[in-house]
């Protein structure tokens, strides 16, 4: 959650990409009507009427965060913020390297001199990641990364693009840290991980912090 001048960069982006010329209506997506979409994006009545659904959201109203966002006391850590965001034209094939967000998180974070941390639900590293992070440990900055394990993860399949250079990092003296499920997630859950359903729990965001200087928050 943020405040601040924030908002309206994020708004503004929100815009950008609404009216950029590769966005597509789901109009024109689906074929659909206008009543047709909104019955398919509605929950169901039986949704709510859910057991689990109910004490789910009874916890939430009942959490200290919500309690006091309500109350306007929720305290906030004020910081310098910056939105950063890939060119929309990228998927018209029409967007300058300079433009894309990997570029624009190497100009404003730039290279860790002895640290950095990386949360991520969906840690792939690919072959030039790994690459890149093991330059790091050769130059001397200490590399720890959280995931979330398989048992945690959100989509099954994706753990595969992980797991395959677990070995090779560790090996090189980075620290890796697995999320695992919680009992009471796992009690609660009535729906399996699979290569495309939800586990039982698993890390929401991503955030990336450099030297304890710099925050990514993805």
């Amino acid at each position: 959650m943020a405040t601040g001048p924030v908002v309206q960069d994020v708004a503004d982006d929100f815009e950008r990409y609404w009216n950029c010329a590769s966005v597509s209506t789901l109009q024109q997506v689906l074929e659909l009507s206008e009543t047709e979409i909104e019955d398919k994006i509605q929950p169901p009545e039986e949704w709510y009427r859910d057991d689990i659904t109910r004490r789910y959201l009874d916890k939430l109203q009942s959490s200290e965060f919500i309690t006091r966002l309500e109350a306007g006391n929720l305290p906030l850590i004020w910081a310098k913020t910056r939105l950063l965001s890939d060119d929309p034209r990228k998927g018209q094939g029409r967007a300058k390297r300079h433009s894309l967000l990997p570029q624009r998180l190497l100009d404003v974070m730039g290279s860790p001199v002895e640290q950095i941390a990386i949360i991520s639900a969906y840690f792939v590293p690919t072959r030039a990641g790994v690459a890149l992070l093991l330059q790091m440990v050769r130059k001397g900055v200490k590399v720890a990364i959280m995931t979330n394990s398989l048992a945690a993860n959100d989509v099954a399949v994706v753990h595969a693009g992980y797991a395959r250079w677990r070995k090779k990092l560790l090996r090189h003296g980075i620290e890796l840290y697995e999320l695992k499920p919680t009992q009471d997630a796992c009690r609660s859950s009535t729906i399996a991980a699979s290569p495309v359903t939800p586990a039982p729990a698993c890390m929401p965001r991503r955030s990336v912090s450099m030297a304890r200087r710099c925050l990514l928050v993805r």
